[in-house]
């Protein structure tokens, strides 16, 4: 069991079913762990682990708002933002980019990619800003290699959107 204190005082209790996990009850078994906390943001990250696959609920310790994902997020400095990965192939979802906001203690998604028409493997670098994001990208193919010696990206914001842009930049 996993219990978290939000700042009004409240508690907020993930109970795991290791029973049902034990008995390979894949319909109930699911399991539940602290993977991270972002200070500025004031948001706990609790990692969802099932029979096969996992996902993370995103919990507001301000408000107790909660926000599912389908991969890790990946907070910038001022926590204003976040970016999620998702490289599940078996058991994510059918975006692989996700892009949202905890301002003011509200969760909520802004932004994800669209289908990949080829499966690829994202990995996060670092926010460059609030509106920039350097990854790397790689075919899966099982090498984790980079086919022309430079598998960089930025996600890049763009009006309301976000766009997929190859490195360098082109400013």
């Amino acid at each position: 069991m996993l219990t978290i204190r939000l700042e009004n005082g409240k508690p907020k209790t993930y109970k795991n079913d290791q029973k049902a996990c034990d008995s390979d009850d894949a319909q109930h078994c699911i399991s539940y762990i602290l993977i991270g906390y972002h200070p500025e943001s004031r948001v706990y990250a609790i990692g969802i682990f099932y029979y096969e696959g996992s996902s993370v609920e995103l919990l507001s310790a301000r408000t107790g708002a909660t926000l599912g994902l389908r991969g890790i997020p990946y907070f910038t400095p001022d926590g204003s933002r976040f970016v999620a990965i998702d490289n599940d192939e078996a058991y994510g979802g059918e975006h692989a980019l996700s892009i949202g906001s905890a301002m003011n203690g509200e969760l909520s998604l802004q932004w994800e990619s669209p289908p990949p028409n080829l499966p690829r493997e994202w990995r996060f670098e670092r926010w460059v800003d609030n509106d920039h994001v350097a990854m790397q990208v790689f075919p899966v193919d099982g090498a984790h290699k980079c086919p022309v010696d430079d598998c960089k990206a930025f996600l890049v914001r763009y009006g309301d959107g976000w766009i997929v842009r190859p490195s360098p930049l082109p400013w």
